[in-house]
């Protein structure tokens, strides 16, 4: 099936788009299993949040990760997700 090849920056200004418009999206709360947990030197924290049936890559920058008030390990949590 031949469909219409899309550039990364087409892609994620449609998706902009569907957060800003979604009333939904822009305040979505996510619940699920922390792994895969990793600092890098900047401060970034890299994991992924998952649960039996899907997962999701995610990152905290350095500003909100240094708000955390937990050790993120293998556990679950609750996380309010913005877009950013």
């Amino acid at each position: 099936m031949a469909g219409k090849i899309y550039t990364v920056s087409q892609l994620n200004k449609y998706l902009r788009q569907q957060f800003d418009d979604d009333i939904i999206l822009q305040n979505i709360m996510l619940k699920g299993e922390i792994s895969n947990f990793k600092v890098h030197s900047s401060g970034h924290c890299y994991f992924t949040l998952k649960d039996n049936l899907a997962s999701i890559k995610c990152v905290a920058f350095r500003f909100n990760a240094m708000k955390f008030r937990f050790a993120p390990q293998k556990e679950n949590i609750n996380l309010k997700s913005f877009l950013t």
